[in-house]
C-alpha cells in the first residue's frame, strides 16, 4: 500500500468515526450517505451486503441498496472461497499487490 493509500484510508476511517456508525438505526429506509457506504469498503476493503449492514446495524435489504448506488464504481471480487464480494474498483490495485517475501 502505498502513502496516498494509507493516507485516503485514514482520512475515510476518521469520517466514518465522526459521523458514526449507528447511521442504520435511525432511518433504516436509506440512512447512509454514498460516502459512508464508500469509507467503508475503503477501509474494509471488499463486503457483502451482509457485512455492510452488519457493520451499520441495518437491513440485509437496505445494504443491497446501497451498494446498488455504487453500481458503476464496485466490482466483483473472489477472496477464498467467499462469494457475493464487492470492491471499490479505485481500490483493486492495492488490494492485488502480494505483501513482501518474510526475512529469513
Amino acid at each position: 500500500m502505498n502513502t496516498t493509500s494509507s493516507a485516503r484510508i485514514f482520512i475515510v476511517a476518521v469520517t466514518v468515526i465522526l459521523t458514526g456508525c449507528n447511521c442504520g438505526k435511525t432511518n433504516p429506509s436509506f440512512p447512509l450517505t454514498l460516502g459512508e457506504t464508500r469509507a467503508y469498503l475503503a477501509v474494509y476493503g471488499a463486503a457483502t451486503a451482509t457485512d455492510v449492514a452488519h457493520f451499520f446495524g441495518a437491513r440485509v435489504s437496505n445494504a443491497k441498496l446501497w451498494l446498488a448506488a455504487l453500481d458503476g464504481e464496485l466490482t466483483a471480487v473472489r477472496c477464498g472461497d467467499r462469494q457475493g464480494l464487492l470492491a471499490l474498483a479505485r481500490d483493486i490495485p492495492d488490494l492485488t499487490v502480494k505483501p513482501p517475501a518474510a526475512a529469513k
